[in-house]
Parts: structure tokens; C-alpha cells; sequence
């Protein structure tokens, strides 16, 4: 089958018939494949071309009944193909006669040095096709603008090219009498001018030539208010002083004519850039010191943007400016070199270094990544033989050549990509209220878009017709939403969808696998998941590293460095694209029972490092992989796998207690009760565990001991050592807690059982030591007890086990305060926060920043015990935690107290009572004294209120307040602090000589 398109739409079959499409639709269904032919044209994009911006209703049943009438129309069922989300003509390229046309021009073009008079027949071969303006029957369709354009401009280029071949042949006349009709048609195309001045001064008719040029300019100068370029000018005068140049028939371009390269051709900008300030700085310095320059990055992300900006900033300081060479429209990885020339004017695209020779300019290279290859060779070699030649290359990978300096482009910064937003919501005519939940929304969805400029301005052109809540609520289907860029785009540029397919189809099916297989893992993953998920019997397991490298290359997947290795991930958009091509494939069940098998493992090893030597690396693997095993478990919930959501959610427990996100945990524990599958018995009894310790943690101690007790009796059966120290670690800590000292005893001792008979390792010495310590405090031996948590906390620090070594260390600094040995907590506080922040404990953090902030103040480092409140009271609000926020701000009402902030620390002070009334004693379970500390705290916060009371001259009120303070200290032994002596001297001296 062929289809015409230049003219009326002509279709024809195999023996020539002519094919009728009988309605409008049909037609243009068929000519929008077309033009696209052998490529995916996404679906939203086919609706949008033929139904505008307000579809009908059920427009996709109505499309898939349009593509089979076509079908039928055509003749044959397997022409017009459904794939991958759009439709495609399955026909070769040169079934139509825009492709053929092409062909034949860069054909044309490659021989025309060499072969001027075959290049003028082949031009005449390409011409002989026309059958009428391009695309006749679409010429007041959206869709077909583009094209329309584009051949028009081509096909002018082209009889150019060929007159000017005619013309240094020596065949004037009849040049000179189609070249009249043409200038006549365009009257402001200098270059058809200038050909028409050459012919007739080459004819003999000197006096017509310039009478075309003076023509020429009264057109220019009443129509534009501009004059001739300089090289028409240049010609005008080689006409006046009989220019030996101009005589004869000499093939090639005539020296300081219309033919030499013009003088720049880089688009302005129509709009201002956002963002990109820095980037620019440095680009252009880069391309000051090199001579090409290639800027890659994903589909979106503003390359080709950012690649004119530098282009006309380095143009700017060259003789010959800069030159735009768009490659997206090239097919033929052998037309790169005619694109090159058409876009520098020069008539022979295989003599292109020898034509740009020594002049100095720039070219930008944008699009180059589907004929990477033949961009990159010749990139080579202009750069090698010319001179003074730049270039700046856009594409999704490096060309890999040699003196290439290769710049990732980065997605917009929050602010940036906001501030765009606004500029494009503002530009479509929307009306934003920034005042109130606006800002939120636009700051979400350009997080959810990737900071990626083109997502961001197709969100930001639908907020004239929608809610800012709904775009929001409408990324999880980005590709629908995400439609109608500007007209004058490229296809591929007016959806994102159409961007994100450009690039897969340039993938090759094993990379477009392994991309797929990437898309389940919101978290990234690094190269061991990768290959335990993603290998099968169509991807080897050896294969993955290297497939993984090329999709980094090509900026599908971004590479970053964690703690231990490399993280591969993707930005949300091209994994939500993924996601869709994976289920289309078939393979999402597979690959995600794959993930949530792989990450129940991993969730499942948490029992064993509770008390093992991975409890470092377990930890950090946790704090990593947080987003997958969340994805993980979702998926096994959903797919009513109890065996997997309990080893999930019970292995990952005390990572949750750890992190601060308890009711998350809960949550996940709740959820994989309720599945209707059967775990095994120690895996349920992992589960309960979990869920004993968290409501523990909620001080539902009788529900936590049902669980625990449960499950110990679940591993006792199984002898699962492991089981039983991660159960035994919270049972006999909630009989402590609980205030039940013989049974506290009782199971702290059944703990230490499982330690005595095992070997002297680091981890068995400091946990013997830990469970002694325990016992001690348990008889109030606290000597003891802070010998034993000494000898733990060096075994711990040994064995590398920095949960219980942070634990321990705590204990350790408050045995140093009571001792007013401040400089020993701060070290020991010290240490434990650094071990908290390297492996996820955020919310055992909270309390120790507080804690530390306390030991400063006692030393008197005022400035960073302020940094630690800050960090204490943002932690206790992110947590919501009345047991970190209770001394967090106390804390801040002594250091308003002491900067003399009265009403700020009356404030804080006053707060930290609030929260002391309401919630109770708030238990303090890692401090050595809850009462202690308790005490001491509110004895602070009444001294403040008590000293501002007397100051403003409320001696009663200030009395009772500091009798009270002085109580609370007496009643547990706490020694007046020493950062509160001068107030506490002061306010004592008024009320002795009040």
C-alpha cells in the first residue's frame, strides 16, 4: 500500500488501485499515522488531532471504532495496529510519498558536488511527486500545521538548490524564466532574489539584475521596515563593479553571494527562562574552553532550552553566529549531513567540512540520540577539519567522541519549577490565589512532575480549566492528563507521553525490559535487588550491570552514589510510563511477586540483627529500602499473602519504633493480620512480637504481654534463638516498665539465660553486661549498674551493634549527669546522636538531641544547645511526641530565660507544664530515673515562671512558684542546676528584703 500526501490525500494498493477512505475522520486518522509511519502515535495524542481539546464522551470506544473502519476501508486487518497505548501504520517508510520525497532530496543533495547534472535530475524526480500543496485535504487541521509548514519550506529549499545547480551549470534562460515566477510568489526570499540576479547578470541583463535587487528592497522596506541582508548587498555591488566572480558557468556557490552560509539562524526566545541561572554561568564557561559540548538528560528536562540559551550567548562572539540543526524529523541516520547543510545554507551536504572550512561559528545539534551514530561521526569530523568550529549537541546520551565534554541537565530546583509553574499557569490565563493552599499544591505537584519543565508547563497550561486539587489528584494518571502542548511543537513534544515514547522506542527490547522491571521500585535499588528481581529466562542475570549502565547513558535511569555502592532509580514519570509498558507486557505480577519475595527476605533477617552482626548493615538497608518494602508489603496485602505481609511487617517492626513511624508499623501489622492466607507459625509469632512491642511502646501493657507471651512460646518450640532474644528484649522491659520488679526479674533473667552458655563474642559479652545493668536498676544498685552498661557499651562499640551501643551510651550520660560530669555526657550524647543519624533512628533522636542540649547548657555552650532544642522540638512535632517534646521545651524557655526573651520563655515554660498535666508522667523508659528526671525538669520550668513572676512584681506568685521548684528537687535529690544559680540568688534576694 502507498498513501500520497502531497496534495489530496491518494491511497493505493499493492497493484496500483486507488483505495477510497470514505469519511473525514477515516482520512485524517490514516494521514496522522502516515506521517508518522512504523511509529507508535500515542492515543491521547490521535484524540486530540481529531477531536480537539473536548472530546466526546467514551472517545476511546469511538476511536477503536474509527481504527476499524479504517481497517476495513484499507482492506486489511493488520495495516492499521494497536501498540503499546496508540496506533501505528505498519507500512515501510517509503510507502509514502513524503518519505520517498526525502529520500530523493538527500540523495540529491549527496551527489550534487560531484554529479551536478544527476542531482539536478533527481531533484527533478523528487518534484515530479508533488502532486499539489502538501497535505491539501488537512490544511486547516491542528495536526497537519507542522508538516504543512515544514514541506512547504523543504520543498522551496529544494527548487533553490536545484536553480542554483541549473544556474553554474550555464542554463540561464530557462532558470531565469522560473526563477522570475518564483520571486514573483515569494517576494521576500533573499536567496531566490539573489539566485535571480545571478542568472540575468549572467544572461547579460546587468540593468534587470539590479532592478530586482532595488525591488526587492522597496518590498523589504515597506512590508518589514527592514533592508536587504548583507550578502544580498554584496551581490548588488559585485553586479555594480562586474565582479569577475559572476561570469561563466563555475559550479558551486559564487564567493559573496546568497550562497555562502547566512549569518546565524538561532530562533529567539518568546518566552523568559526560568531557573537555569547557574547552569548557564557554567555552560558558558564550558563552552568557552571547549569546542563541543553535548547536554544530555531525560525527555523534558529542558536540554534543547538550555542548549539555544548557551548557543546564543556564544554566538554572540563569533564572526558567523550560530546555527539551530533540528534532528527529531530526521528519520535516515544518512540524512544527518543534508540537515546539517540545509540548515547552514550550504549546497553540498557531502562536502560540509570543506564549505565551513576555517569560518568561525557555532551549531547547535538538537535531538541527536535516534541517529546518535552518524551525528557522532560527523561531529568528528567537522570538529577535527574545522577550525574554528563549535558545536552544542542535545541528546538523551552521550555522543562519545572525541573532545566531548558532557553535561547531565539536572530537573528544575522546587523553586524554580514552582516559580515556572506560576509563570505558564498565569501565561495560559489562570487565575492562582497564591494566599492559601495553592502554594502547597503547585509545590506537590511539581515534586510529583520531577522538577521537569515540559510536565510542569503542560500541568500549569490545564490550570485554566482545572482546580489546582485536581491536576494533583490526576498525576496518578499523568500521561492522560498531561496533553495539549503548543501547536507549533513537534508531535513528540505535545504530550508527555509522546516524550517518554520517543525514548523507549529507541531502546532495544532488552533494555526496554529492563526498564520496565526498574518502574516497581520507588525507592531505586541498587545492582544485587536488580538482579534477584529483574533476571529471568528473557534477561540473564549477568546481562543486568550492563543494561543497567546503558539506560544510565541514555538518561532513563539515574545513577546516584549511597553509603554502599551505587542506587539506580527513575524519575516518578518515567516510572508510572514503565508501569504501564510492564503491564501491557504481562510480566507486572511476576516481577512484583519477585520484589515482595526478595524484600521479605530482607525484612526477614531483622530478627537475626537484632542481636547479630549485620545489625549495622541491616539497618542501613532498612533506612534505604524503606519505600520498596512499603511497596512490597502493599503488594502481598493486596495479593492475600499472609506469609509474606507478616515477614514484612513483623521483620521490619523494630526499624519502624526505631524511625519514629510506630502507627505506620501498626498499621502494616493490622493490615497483614487480615489477609486470608496462612503464614507459618513462626512467622505469625514474628508478627506478634511486633505488634507487642508497639503497643508496649502505647503502654497497652496487658495486650503487649498476650503477644509476647505467645510468641515465646512459639520459638521456645522451635528453639529459634534469635525469636526469643527479639521477643524476651520487649517482654521483660514491659513487666519493667509497668512497675511489676519481681516479674521484670524473672523474665530479664530467662534473657540472660540465652547468653550464658554461648560463646565470649563482642556481641554475647555486652548483652550479659546489658541484662546485669537491668537486674541492678531493677534492685536500685545503681553502681552497679553503671559498671555492667560501661562494660556493654565497649563489648557493643566492638562488636559493631550501634542500635544498643546508642541505647547503652544513654544510660551511660545520665549516670555522667548525675554525677555533674557534663563534659563525659556530652561525649557520650555525642556519639549516640551520630549513631541515631547514621542508621535511621529518627525517633530515638529527638530525646537525645534534648538531652544533649541539657549537658551543653551545663557547660555553659549556649549557642549549640540552642541548635539541639531546635533540632529536639522539630523532631517532637514531626513525631508528635509528648516525651520528647515535654523537655525540648523547657529547654527553649531557659534559653529564652537567658537571652532575655521573658515572654518567649514564660511561653515555653508554661507549655512544658501543659504537656506534663495532660499526658501524665511521661516515662522516660531509657533513663535511669524517670522520677529523676521528671522532677528536675519541672523544677526548671517553675523556677523561670517563678523568677519573671518576682521581676514583675507578683511576690506571691513567684514564691509559691520557686517553694514548689525547690519541693520537686528535694523530693528525688536533684541538685539546683547550675545555669539557674544566678536567678535562683536573684529571686531569693527579693523576697528576703520584700
Amino acid at each position: 500500500m502507498r498513501v500520497g500526501l502531497l496534495g489530496v490525500l491518494e491511497v493505493r494498493d499493492a497493484d496500483d488501485r486507488d483505495i477510497a477512505i470514505p469519511s473525514g475522520k477515516q482520512q485524517a486518522l490514516l494521514a496522522l499515522l502516515a506521517l508518522n509511519a512504523g511509529r507508535v502515535v500515542p492515543a491521547e495524542q490521535v484524540v486530540d488531532a481529531l477531536w480537539g481539546e473536548n472530546p466526546p464522551p467514551r472517545v476511546r470506544n469511538g476511536l477503536q471504532a474509527l481504527a476499524s473502519k479504517l481497517r476495513a476501508a484499507l482492506g486489511a486487518a493488520d495495516l492499521v495496529v494497536m501498540r503499546g497505548g496508540g496506533y501505528v501504520l505498519e507500512v515501510p517508510p517509503d510507502a509514502t510519498d513524503i518519505h520517498r520525497y526525502e529520500t530523493l532530496v538527500a540523495t540529491a543533495r549527496a551527489v550534487a558536488t560531484d554529479d551536478p547534472e544527476r542531482a539536478i535530475a533527481l531533484y527533478g524526480e523528487s518534484d515530479a511527486l508533488w502532486r499539489g500543496d502538501p497535505l491539501v485535504d488537512f490544511a486547516y487541521e491542528e495536526f497537519a500545521q507542522p508538516a504543512i509548514a515544514r514541506l512547504s519550506e523543504l520543498r522551496l529549499a529544494v527548487i533553490e538548490e536545484r536553480v542554483e545547480l541549473e544556474v553554474a551549470l550555464g542554463h540561464v534562460d530557462d532558470s531565469v524564466i522560473e526563477l522570475e515566477a518564483l520571486v514573483a510568489a515569494h517576494p521576500l526570499r533573499e536567496r531566490l532574489r539573489g539566485q535571480l540576479m545571478v542568472a540575468l547578470y549572467r544572461a547579460g541583463r546587468q540593468a534587470d539584475a539590479l532592478r530586482v535587487f532595488q525591488e526587492g528592497r522597496d518590498v523589504l522596506v515597506e512590508e518589514l521596515g527592514l533592508e536587504p541582508g548583507p550578502q544580498l548587498r554584496r551581490l548588488e555591488a559585485a553586479i555594480l563593479a562586474q565582479d569577475p566572480d559572476l561570469d561563466g558557468p563555475v559550479p558551486g556557490p559564487v564567493r559573496g553571494s546568497v550562497l555562502a552560509p547566512r549569518h546565524g539562524t538561532l530562533p529567539a526566545s518568546l518566552s523568559r527562562l526560568i531557573g537555569r541561572d547557574d547552569e548557564l554561568r557554567e555552560l558558558a564557561r564550558l563552552a568557552a574552553e571547549s569546542r563541543f559540548v553535548t547536554l544530555v538528560g531525560p525527555g523534558g528536562v529542558g536540554k534543547t532550552r538550555l542548549a539555544l540559551e548557551v548557543g546564543r550567548a556564544v554566538s554572540n562572539a563569533l564572526a558567523d553566529g550560530g546555527f539551530l540543526v533540528e534532528l527529531a524529523t530526521v528519520g535516515d541516520p544518512a540524512a544527518v549531513g543534508p540537515a546539517i547543510a540545509s540548515a547552514l545554507d550550504l549546497p553540498d551536504a557531502a562536502r560540509l567540512a570543506e564549505l565551513i572550512d576555517d569560518r568561525e561559528l557555532v551549531i547547535v545539534l538538537d535531538n541527536c540520540e535516534h541517529v546518535i551514530d552518524a551525528a557522532a561521526a560527523l561531529a568528528e569530523d567537522l570538529l577535527r577539519r574545522c577550525p574554528r568550529l563549535r558545536l552544542i549537541a542535545t541528546s538523551r546520551e552521550a555522543l562519545r567522541v572525541s573532545g566531548e565534554t558532557v553535561w547531565p541537565v539536572s530537573p528544575l530546583s522546587r523553586a524554580d519549577a514552582e516559580e515556572l509553574f506560576i509563570a505558564r499557569a498565569e501565561a495560559a490565563g489562570a487565575s492562582l490565589d497564591l494566599s492559601g493552599e495553592a502554594a502547597s499544591l503547585i509545590a506537590d505537584i511539581c515534586v510529583r512532575l520531577d522538577g521537569l519543565p515540559l510536565a510542569i508547563e503542560l500541568a500549569a497550561a490545564r490550570s485554566r480549566a482545572l482546580p489546582l486539587q485536581q491536576i494533583a489528584a490526576r498525576l496518578n494518571d499523568r500521561f492522560r492528563l498531561l496533553t495539549g502542548g503548543s501547536r507549533t511543537a513537534l508531535p513528540r513534544q505535545q504530550t508527555l507521553h509522546a516524550v517518554v515514547d520517543w525514548s523507549y522506542d529507541l531502546l532495544f527490547d532488552a533494555e526496554q525490559r529492563i526498564f520496565e522491571r526498574l518502574s516497581v521500585f520507588p525507592g531505586g535499588c541498587d545492582l544485587a535487588t536488580a538482579e534477584a528481581v529483574c533476571a529471568d529466562d528473557e534477561l540473564s542475570r549477568d546481562d543486568i550491570a550492563d543494561l543497567l549502565q546503558t539506560l544510565v547513558d541514555k538518561s532513563l535511569v539515574v545513577a546516584r552514589r549511597s553509603r554502599d555502592g551505587i542506587r539506580y532509580s527513575q524519575l516518578q514519570t518515567l516510572a508510572q510510563y514503565g508501569q504501564e509498558k510492564l503491564t501491557a507486557r504481562g510480566d507486572a505480577q511476576r516481577v512484583r511477586d519477585a520484589m515482595a519475595a526478595h524484600f521479605a527476605v530482607r525484612c526477614a533477617q531483622g530478627k537475626e540483627a537484632y542481636s547479630g552482626p549485620s545489625q549495622g548493615p541491616w539497618l542501613l538497608m532498612m533506612n534505604e529500602e524503606q519505600d520498596n518494602v512499603r511497596a512490597s508489603l502493599e503488594w502481598a496485602i493486596a495479593n492475600d499473602d499472609a506469609e509474606t505481609a507478616m515477614v514484612i511487617a513483623g521483620g521490619a517492626s523494630w526499624m519502624h519504633w526505631l524511625a519514629g513511624t510506630q502507627s505506620e508499623g501498626m498499621r502494616w501489622l493490622d493490615e497483614a493480620f487480615a489477609c486470608k492466607g496462612s503464614p507459618t507459625e513462626q512467622t505469625r509469632a514474628l508478627a506478634l512480637t511486633a505488634g507487642g512491642m508497639f503497643r508496649f511502646i502505647r503502654g497497652d501493657i496487658p495486650s503487649a504481654d498476650v503477644d509476647f507471651q505467645e510468641a515465646r512460646e512459639v520459638f521456645l518450640r522451635h528453639d529459634d534463638r534469635d525469636g526469643l532474644v527479639f521477643t524476651l528484649s520487649f517482654y521483660a522491659e514491659a513487666a519493667r516498665m509497668s512497675g511489676r520488679s519481681g516479674e521484670a526479674r524473672t523474665r530479664r533473667l530467662e534473657t540472660l539465660e540465652l547468653y550464658r552458655e554461648a560463646p565470649d563474642d563482642p556481641f554475647i559479652v555486652g548483652a550479659r553486661a546489658f541484662s546485669h545493668a537491668i537486674l541492678a536498676l531493677i534492685d536500685n544498685d545503681l553502681a552497679v549498674a553503671e559498671r555492667h552498661y560501661r562494660i556493654a557499651a565497649d563489648a557493643f562499640r566492638a562488636g559493631g551493634r550501634p542500635f544498643m551501643l546508642s541505647v547503652t551510651l544513654g544510660f551511660l550520660a545520665d549516670f555522667d549527669e548525675r554525677n555533674a560530669r557534663y563534659h563525659d555526657a556530652v561525649e557520650a550524647l555525642e556519639e549516640a546522636v551520630e549513631l541515631a543519624e547514621t542508621f535511621g533512628m529518627r525517633g530515638y533522636l529527638g530525646s537525645l538531641y534534648s538531652r544533649l542540649a541539657w549537658s551543653l547548657l551545663e557547660e555553659g555552650d549556649i549557642t549549640r544547645a540552642e541548635l539541639m532544642i531546635e533540632r529536639a522540638l522539630e523532631a517532637g512535632w514531626r513525631l508528635r511526641s509528648a516525651h520528647i517534646l515535654f523537655p525540648a521545651h523547657a529547654g527553649s524557655a531557659l534559653l529564652h530565660r537567658l537571652h532575655g526573651r521573658n515572654e518567649d520563655a514564660v511561653a515555653a515554660a508554661s507549655e512544658a507544664l501543659r504537656i506534663h498535666e495532660v499526658e501524665g508522667p511521661s516515662g522516660f523508659r531509657n533513663r535511669i530515673d524517670p522520677d529523676f528526671e521528671i522532677a528536675s525538669v519541672l523544677a526548671v520550668c517553675s523556677t523561670i515562671l517563678a523568677v519573671i513572676a518576682l521581676e514583675s512584681g507578683e511576690l506571691d506568685r513567684g514564691a509559691d512558684l520557686l517553694q514548689r521548684a525547690d519541693t520537686l528537687r528535694q523530693d528525688v535529690g536533684a541538685p539546683e542546676p547550675k545555669f539557674q544559680m544566678a536567678d535562683l540568688e536573684a529571686a531569693r534576694r527579693v523576697l528576703l528584703s520584700a
